[in-house]
């Protein structure tokens, strides 16, 4: 017996019109690197998207010792230091710090 393609893509066409079927798609910043023309949306890859963000916080002084303490201390008990590292170390020292100071940074409570 032989595989018809044609009938794969008959049944995907039948879930898609269906109504009594949810069907979601789940895609990565990572879709977007093959991107198909200058027009196109584009959002960056992981590597490109932690440089913006670095090069935005490095401007101001208090970010820029706050980001290199993090980067620091990711590199050193992690080892991989990417955005999505920089934000959940945020988020444990954010947890961690309350109303203190960290870095020379104080968390805005906000009522």
């Amino acid at each position: 017996m032989t595989h018809d393609p044609s009938e794969y893509i008959k049944g995907l066409q039948q879930l898609l019109i269906s109504d009594k079927k949810n069907i979601a798609f789940l895609f990565g910043a990572g879709t977007s690197v093959a991107k198909k023309d200058k027009d196109s949306i584009y959002v960056p890859a992981i590597d490109e998207m932690t440089k913006n963000i670095e090069d935005i916080l490095n401007e101001t002084e208090a970010y820029k010792t706050a980001l290199s303490d993090i980067r620091k201390d990711i590199e050193s008990n992690e080892g991989s230091y990417n955005i999505e590292s920089l934000l959940s170390n945020i988020e444990l020292k954010i947890q961690i710090i309350d109303s203190g100071t960290l870095t020379a940074l104080k968390r805005k409570l906000s009522h």
